[in-house]
Parts: C-alpha cells; sequence; structure tokens
C-alpha cells in the first residue's frame, strides 16, 4: 500500500485537473474544474501548496469539507421527501482531493475485493453479475435443482455507513494511519446545508455516512460492502450455508454484488434461511447498513409454493416469480422471446413521445438515432442475441422516425435502411446497424473468455460447458442442446452470418514463450491453423523462420484492430464491410458523398445534400415516381416552366439556379463555363482547395446555395413568392458569412470583406 500515500506530484494534479468534467455544478466555493482548466498556470503553485499540505497534515479547513444537498426528483410529481434523492454538491479543491485519492485507490482495489463484487473494478463489468445468475437460473432449471434467490434491498445505503466500520475495514485491509488520516479527513468531517429554491439552508452536522457525488464513495463503499462477502464467505467454509456448485470441485456460488445491488443464492434449506438473517443482521449491527425486508424479494425455482410462502414470512420478505430484474436486466427469461424485449421496446415509445411536441430537423433525427435511439437497446444488445422480430420492430421505428419524426402517419423513406446505416464515408447516413453492433458486442464475450484471467463468471462457465478442463480447449466442446443455455448457444454461433463464419480465426495468438500456444490449432502465424494450410512444407520455411520465442507470455490479440486489442467498434466496422452488399454507386460518387460531411454546414443541410446527391429529395419527379402526384402537368418547374423538376435540372439546369451558380462563380474569380449538374458543381468546390478548414469552408458555400434553391422553390409552390436572383445571392452570402463566423473560419473576416474576397478569407 506504499504507493497510496507518496507525495503528490504536479503531474498527478495537473492530470487529474485536466480528466476531469469541467461543466459540472459548482459547490459552496462557486467554482468548478473548468475555472481549475483555465486558470491553472496562475494558480498552479497555489494548489500544490495546498495538496502538500494535506498530505503532511491530513486536514482540511471546514469551509472546504462543507457541502450542498441538491434534492433531485426521482418521479414527474413529487409529494413527499423519499421522492427526491439526494447529491451533493462539493466544493472544487475538495473534489480535487478526493479525486486524486480515489485514483490512487483504484490502483490497488482489484486485489483487495473478492470476485463476487463487481462493481467500479477495471476488468469487471455490470453484466457479469447478470450473466453468472442467468447461467444459474438455467442450470438449476435443466438438472431439476431446488434453488432459492434473495434479492437484498438496502435502506439509503450510502447514507447509513458507519465510520467507524469503515475505518476498521481501511485498518484491516492494510492501509497504514496516514492513508485512513486522508479518508477521515475527507469523509469523517464537515456539515451540509440543503438548497431549497436555490438558498442553502442553515449547516447541519454530519455524524455517518458517505456523499453521494463524491468520488471517493463508490470505492469505500465497495470497501464496505466487502464485510457482507466476507461473513458470507465464512458461513459458506463452515458449512452454515450452501450455495450452488454447477459441479463437484467447481465454483461455489452464494452471492454476488454490485455496490449495493445483492443477491443471495443458495441451496433450499432452513439452515440457508436461519444463515441469511443472521448475516444481514449482524451486518447492520457493525456496518449500519439496514436491510429493507419489505422491498427484499425471495424467489424458488423447483420449491413448493407452501415452503417459499414459509420462507418469506420467516425473513419478513415478499416472493416473487421469475423473471426477475437484476442491474437492469432480466433473469430468468428466454431472450429469444419477443416479451424479454418488451421493456426495450417500450422505453424506445416513450423516449420517441416525449418528442412529440418538438420540431427535429432531418439532420437533428439522424444525430438522435445514434445517440439515443440506438443507443438504448445496447444493454440488451451486449449480453442477448436480438431476435429477428425485435430487431425488425426497432428498425420500423427508427425508420418511421427518421422520415417522419414522430407523426402518426407514416412517410416516405427516401433511402434504403441499408444504404442509411452505412457509414459516411460510404454513401450512408452512418446510423448504427443494431444486428451489426449486436454481433459486436456478443463476440467481446469471446474476447474476454481467451484474453482476461480468472473471475467469477469465467468460472461458472467453465464449470458448465468445459468439464474441469484448463486453458480454453473446452470452448469448443460440442455439448446437446438441452445442456446449455440459450445464452451460450447463441454465443457459440455468433460469428455465422447467412450460414457463413463471419469470424473465423478472427483471434490470433501472439507468441512470448511458446508455452500456452497450440502449434496446430491456434492462430499464430497467417491467418488460419497450420493444420489448414495445404502447402504446409513451403509454408513452414516462409514463415518460421521470422519467429522468435522470449520470456514473454503468449497473448491473445485481434484481427483487423489497431494494437490486436479487441474493440468492439473496430469490430462493428471490419463486419459493415463483409456483411452488407456494396453500395450500387459510381465510386467517386461515393467519394463525393464521404465529403459531403466535411463541411461547417449545420447538420440538416448536410443530411439535405447527401439526398440531393443520391437524387432521393422530395422532387416532383420522385413524387409523381411515388404515386403522389398524378398529373403529369404538375411536375414541371416552378422556377422556369421549361422541364420536369428534378434534382439535376432544378440545382444545375433550371434557369434560375444556373444564373445564381454564375454570380458565384465570378464572385470566386473562377474562369470557364459552369457545369450544368449539381454533382459536378460539387466537384469544383471539392476539387478547388486542399484539405481541412478551407475545404469545409469552401463546400459549406456550395451546401447554402443548394439549400436556399430548395427553400426558394417551396417558398415558390407554398407561398406563391416570385424569387429575385440578386436577392437570393446577397442572402447565400450573408448566411454563408454567418456559418463560418460561428466555426471561426477566416480569422476575423468582415461580411464587407467576404462580400469582395471570399476565396481570400478561405485560405486564411
Amino acid at each position: 500500500m506504499e504507493g497510496v500515500t507518496t507525495p503528490f506530484s504536479m503531474e498527478e494534479v495537473r492530470g487529474v485537473v485536466e480528466e476531469s468534467d469541467g461543466n459540472k455544478s459548482p459547490g459552496p466555493d462557486g467554482f468548478n474544474f473548468a475555472f481549475l482548466k483555465g486558470a491553472w498556470e496562475v494558480i498552479s503553485g497555489d494548489v500544490m501548496a495546498f495538496m502538500h499540505e494535506f498530505h503532511v497534515n491530513a486536514r482540511l479547513p471546514k469551509a472546504l469539507s462543507s457541502y450542498f444537498i441538491a434534492l433531485i426528483p426521482k418521479s414527474f410529481n413529487p409529494q413527499a421527501l423519499g421522492d427526491f434523492r439526494p447529491i451533493s454538491l462539493l466544493g472544487s479543491m475538495y473534489k480535487l482531493v478526493a479525486k486524486v485519492l480515489t485514483k490512487r485507490l483504484c490502483l490497488v482495489m482489484d486485489s483487495l475485493v473478492s470476485k463476487n463484487q463487481s462493481a467500479f473494478i477495471k476488468g469487471r463489468l455490470l453484466v457479469d453479475d447478470v450473466l453468472v445468475i442467468n447461467e444459474i437460473v438455467d442450470w438449476v432449471k435443466k438438472a431439476k435443482v431446488k434453488c432459492e434467490i434473495f434479492k437484498v434491498d438496502f435502506e439509503k445505503a450510502y447514507d447509513s455507513v458507519s465510520w467507524s466500520y469503515l475505518d476498521y475495514m481501511l485498518r484491516r485491509y492494510g492501509f497504514d494511519e496516514k492513508w485512513r488520516s486522508s479518508v477521515r479527513a475527507c469523509v469523517f468531517a464537515g456539515s451540509l446545508s440543503v438548497l431549497v429554491n436555490g438558498c442553502p439552508t442553515e449547516q447541519i452536522d454530519i455524524c455517518k455516512g458517505l456523499k453521494q457525488g463524491d468520488p471517493l464513495a463508490p470505492f469505500l463503499f465497495i470497501l464496505v460492502a466487502e464485510g457482507l462477502g466476507a461473513l458470507m464467505n465464512k458461513a459458506v467454509e463452515l458449512g452454515f450455508y450452501k450455495g450452488i456448485q454447477l459441479r463437484s470441485c467447481g465454483v461455489n456460488i452464494s452471492h454476488l454484488q454490485y455496490a449495493d445491488d445483492t443477491l443471495f443464492v443458495g441451496e433450499v434449506c432452513v439452515e440457508n434461511l436461519w444463515t441469511t438473517k443472521a448475516i444481514l443482521r449482524w451486518f447492520e449491527l457493525i456496518s449500519g447498513l439496514k436491510v429493507n425486508f419489505f422491498k427484499s424479494k425471495l424467489f424458488g425455482i423447483n420449491v413448493e409454493d407452501d415452503f417459499l410462502s414459509s420462507a418469506a414470512a420467516f425473513l419478513k420478505c415478499n416472493v416473487e416469480r421469475l423473471p426477475f430484474i437484476y442491474l437492469g436486466l432480466p433473469v430468468g427469461a428466454n431472450p429469444r422471446r419477443m416479451a424479454t424485449w418488451n421493456p426495450v421496446l417500450e422505453v424506445l415509445q416513450k423516449r420517441l413521445a416525449s418528442w412529440k411536441n418538438k420540431y427535429v430537423s432531418l439532420g437533428g433525427r439522424v444525430v438522435l438515432l445514434n445517440s439515443v435511439l440506438a443507443a438504448i437497446p445496447i444493454f440488451y444488445l451486449s449480453l442477448f442475441k436480438m431476435p429477428v422480430g425485435v430487431w425488425k420492430k426497432i428498425v420500423r421505428l427508427q425508420r418511421k422516425f427518421l422520415w417522419g419524426g414522430v407523426a402518426s402517419t407514416s412517410k416516405i423513406s427516401w433511402v434504403n435502411w441499408r444504404d442509411v446505416c452505412r457509414p459516411n464515408n460510404e454513401g450512408g447516413l452512418g446510423v448504427k446497424d443494431l444486428r451489426i453492433m449486436n454481433i459486436s458486442l456478443l463476440t467481446k464475450w469471446k474476447w474476454r473468455l481467451l484474453s482476461e484471467g480468472n473471475s467469477i463468471w469465467k468460472f461458472v462457465l467453465r464449470d458448465r460447458y468445459g468439464g474441469g478442463e484448463s486453458g480454453v480447449s473446452w470452448m469448443s466442446r460440442s455439448l446437446p442442446t438441452n445442456k446449455v443455455s440459450p445464452w451460450w448457444n447463441d454465443l457459440m454461433v455468433v460469428g455465422l452470418v447467412g450460414g457463413v463464419e463471419r469470424l473465423q480465426h478472427f483471434f490470433f495468438k501472439k507468441i512470448g514463450n511458446g508455452d500456452e500456444t497450440s502449434f496446430w490449432h491456434d492462430v499464430w502465424v497467417g491467418t488460419q491453423p497450420l493444420k489448414e494450410e495445404e502447402e504446409l512444407c513451403d509454408m513452414l520455411l516462409n514463415i518460421l523462420l521470422p519467429i522468435q520465442l522470449s520470456h514473454t507470455k503468449d497473448e491473445w490479440r485481434c484481427q483487423h484492430s489497431n494494437g490486436g486489442l479487441f474493440s468492439v467498434r473496430a469490430l462493428y466496422c471490419y463486419l459493415a464491410g463483409i456483411i452488407v452488399p456494396p453500395i450500387v454507386l459510381d465510386l467517386e460518387l461515393v467519394t463525393d458523398l464521404g465529403f459531403v460531411w466535411k463541411s461547417f454546414a449545420p447538420s440538416k443541410v448536410i443530411v439535405f445534400s447527401w439526398q440531393l446527391l443520391l437524387r432521393r429529395l422530395p422532387t416532383k419527379k420522385n413524387l409523381f415516381k411515388r404515386g403522389i402526384l398524378s398529373d403529369d402537368s404538375k411536375k414541371i418547374c416552378v422556377l422556369c416552366p421549361m422541364n420536369i423538376e428534378c434534382e439535376g435540372h432544378l440545382f444545375g439546369w433550371c434557369d434560375f439556379a444556373s444564373t445564381l451558380w454564375r454570380k458565384f462563380f465570378i464572385w470566386f474569380g473562377w474562369d470557364g463555363a459552369v457545369p450544368r449538374d449539381p454533382l459536378e458543381i460539387f466537384q469544383k468546390f471539392r476539387k478547388t482547395t486542399g484539405i481541412g478548414k478551407r475545404l469545409k469552408g469552401l463546400l459549406a458555400v456550395w451546401h447554402v446555395v443548394v439549400w436556399a434553391i430548395w427553400k426558394v422553390r417551396n417558398n415558390v409552390i407554398f407561398n406563391s413568392i416570385v424569387p429575385v436572383v440578386e436577392d437570393v445571392f446577397q442572402r447565400i452570402i450573408t448566411l454563408s458569412w454567418k456559418w463560418l463566423r460561428e466555426k471561426k473560419m477566416g480569422g476575423s473576416c468582415s461580411l464587407y470583406e467576404w462580400k469582395t474576397y471570399p476565396l481570400d478569407c478561405i485560405l486564411r
């Protein structure tokens, strides 16, 4: 533990300041980390003097350890105090000290905390516990084993922690007096004021609990919760509690913890009930954490109803039925059934309903699709394989929102959804394809099985499917369908797309000392195992000569990823390239579609331009094709009644558009004939200058011109406003100047300079 008590260095403190979010609400001192970042050169000396003083004396002035409590409503219409969530607003210097201490504490947490605790520790994920309990439930169902699960609910867990117990746990973990003094200075002191209508009340002295919002609080709470795990482990060791073992001599699962979210898992017997009640009572007396038995739940699998009712009466809790929700994911449900995914669909529909009275442009809807609607199912997709029916429903919601917003009636889908999901540089909108994302997220489990060390979820899978084998060979064992869970079966075929294995040999071995690599069966040279090479002798001579052994361990690596480490993003891009058929477009057009996004134009204008280059705008010609217009006479262009209105005519050949483009070419000082097609004009803009900000600035002008032409066309149709080319030209110049000014393009270029020397302003 020596590393946690060394003096604070300038690099360490500066690193914490730079990593911290500068937009969080300030505490009593009125400063947040944005101030510390901006004024660091001026105040760094004083900050380091303060940090040195704290390291030596382990004391904080009362003003720094005092904080505000903001009451955040838990529901739409809160009525009682319990309907609010208290969040601590801490001073900037206190948070700086706490963050530095937290960063040091994180370095040793993995070695201190048992594998049954999954919260806030690097390498342990929230879904790990959900996987473990689902595998146990599936196994006991198929093995006809009686099992009970007790879901523990603690009352105001953070606010109830006993300080003396926390100090005792720190001492038992081996932290010296200096470290414990630093923690006591941060946690065991200070006072709070509650913000009521923005005004603080009188200060209230505190004598227990951890601050909600304190960087130290989650990690200190884990150490507190370890006491409960230690009591349970001792009870199992002494035979007072019987957990669940999937095979003899396998790992014994008696409890799972994610911070204060706790499950007790065990055989069905009276002794387990007595031990459960005794342990929870002992833990309450020593830690201050009281169990709310009324909100706690008891579940039984293969258990008689009479016994469950008696057990619930003994524990003073409620009996519930499978499936249930743990850490936000279903336990005991079949992920292949639509009903399991109803919560995801309901959340999507509620989120869409919340936008009903808000106007969102097409560009804004693209952003919301990726940042909100595509993100909502990710939690489920990271553990379960999504049924095709669910995927179709989600895509239907996404497509309807993209093209019609939240309108109750369906709108025309102008571009195929498959093309919408392509990356920007391949001609798409960059909307995530949830099928491919699901495959990428599930493949991460395979990567973790290969690359991670010992963990409780890995022990459970090996005990159930590996027959006790070591290494990774057990992963390829063939087992009857009725012996495996739906999750495991889905994982084993996750790389199969259309009956073809897309991820075969995606993982390979980087050779160290060679001890953990199979010469014939692992991929360690080339792209496939040596046993599959046809011309083996010649191949061996060519590939084995460069291989050198070292003293390091062999390591698993991934194809198609930077540095060989697994990345969901990298795998998604790889799969998107081989699963989705290539877009049927001219190669140069695909390049142009990629450049559409490299501009300072607003997102709604960029998406409009993307539709334009694809020839998928709601022009009269396209509306006629879709059956919206039925009269041939209505297809004529409204800006020059000489031809059918299509993208090529409206934005290029039309007299109004060609006159407008000619004025812009003269304005830029470009010689030669003006191209007659909007795509050719775009290519002229794209190829005129280099890359970076200059290209973005020039392309923004093209965007604003085509956007203005479309607005003029709509004004003629819907408002009967006759356009004047010169007026439109001047409005475009002004609007493009505003766009570039917002992006700080062209330095301090004035509107007069922009009108007179546009290229000079762009090239500055």
